[in-house]
């Protein structure tokens, strides 16, 4: 909860740091469209955590591999059609998956 209200504050916080308001503005619209990852940020560190104590370390990894592939090849088809927001919407959908398989994958391992 914390996070996200420093993140919705965002702009305010850069501009009382004297940064211009041009590059304000742009990451606090980059940050508002990383909101919703929020919550699949904390699931997937939960189940990260609790299969490390498990002592099973590859599923996380292979998840976070396909995860991360999955934001890299989103940030040009998004960016080329929404522009400057697609690159936090390719970021924030990849979370979103990286949350899913986790739990899915933690289902089935554990």
């Amino acid at each position: 909860l914390t996070v996200a209200v420093v993140w919705y504050k965002t702009e305010a916080i850069l501009i009382a740091a004297r940064q211009p308001a041009h590059v304000a503005s742009l990451t606090a619209t980059f940050v508002m469209w990383r909101l919703p990852a929020l919550p699949f940020l904390v699931v997937k560190e939960d189940l990260k955590v609790f299969c490390q104590a498990q002592n099973v370390m590859v599923m996380p990894m292979a998840v976070s591999i396909a995860a991360n592939g999955t934001s890299i090849l989103g940030f040009p088809l998004l960016i080329a059609r929404l522009g400057f927001i697609g690159a936090p919407l390719s970021l924030t959908l990849g979370n979103a998956l990286q949350a899913v398989l986790m739990y899915l994958a933690a289902r089935r391992a554990l």
